[in-house]
């Protein structure tokens, strides 16, 4: 943790896109709200995050989550639709915009519907905002 404090790998503000394909849900679950974070603390302001992953359509049961085979099959982890948005406001984020989200689940396991979304979003309009009577 200090180490993670003190020297990032990744300086904050420093990159202008964040890309990811189908690896968040891999993430603990306690540690899924710092992941959303740190992506936020590395881009640069206007900068951009385009996450695909898979989301669920009602919550995962525990008994899911600890079944190994689901967890490395990108289930076990998945974040309800709701929840994966709420993660990037939660974090800062704005424009959030869904770019695709399958209508026809991936998978179905015990009742719930897992699919592909694809999620952009951008960082840059912290603090206050004021009107210079330009338009």
């Amino acid at each position: 943790e200090e180490l993670r404090v003190r020297a990032p790998l990744v300086a904050a503000d420093s990159v202008d896109v964040v890309v990811s394909n189908c690896v968040l849900n891999l993430v603990e679950p306690r540690s899924k709200r710092r992941l959303f974070e740190e992506i936020f603390r590395v881009l640069r302001k206007g900068g951009r995050a385009v996450i695909s992953d898979i989301v669920a359509d009602e919550e995962v049961p525990e008994a899911l989550q600890r079944d190994a085979e689901l967890w490395s099959g990108c289930i076990s982890g998945a974040l309800t639709e709701e929840a994966f948005l709420k993660a990037f406001a939660d974090a800062g984020f704005y424009g959030i915009e869904i770019l695709k989200l399958d209508a026809k689940p991936w998978r179905t396991v015990a009742g719930i519907e897992f699919r592909a979304v694809t999620v952009q979003a951008f960082k840059g309009k912290q603090g206050p905002c004021f009107e210079r009577n330009q338009a």
